[in-house]
Order: C-alpha cells, then structure tokens, then sequence
C-alpha cells in the first residue's frame, strides 16, 4: 500500500512539473513600464535602481522608465 501512495505522489509531482513546463513560454517582446516614484529618489526606492543597473529588468523582458512627476504631491 505505501509502494501505491509513493508511486502515484511521484507521478502527480511529474505530471504536474511536465505541465508548469509545457504551459510556461518565453516572450521575446519587451514590456514597456513607466514607473512614476511616489516623492524624488530616496533610499526606498533603491531597490528599483539596483534591479536596473544588475540587468534584472532585462532579465524578465522588461523596459522600466524610473521617473520622477513634475509635481510629486499629486
């Protein structure tokens, strides 16, 4: 009975990663983002601005505009 439970957790786990697999695919069109910062650039966006400059944007086909608006009030 344990050797029939493991057999088919195995094959549910198989099944499953063949279809994430199968389902997933890539883009090869860029994302265009403008991203507007909530106040001028500070240290809490810098998250943002590392993920830029490491190339984890591109990464994920992403083209992210970091700007700040003219009147960040609003």
């Amino acid at each position: 009975m344990k050797k029939i439970v493991t057999f088919f957790a195995l094959l549910c786990v198989l099944v499953g990663n063949v279809a994430s697999i199968a389902c997933s695919s890539q883009s090869a069109d860029t994302d265009k983002i403008k991203l507007a910062l909530d106040w001028f650039p500070n240290s809490n966006h810098l998250g943002l601005y590392i993920a830029e400059e490491r190339g984890y944007f591109a990464e994920e086909n992403l083209e992210v505009e970091i700007y700040t608006p003219s009147d960040p009030s609003t």
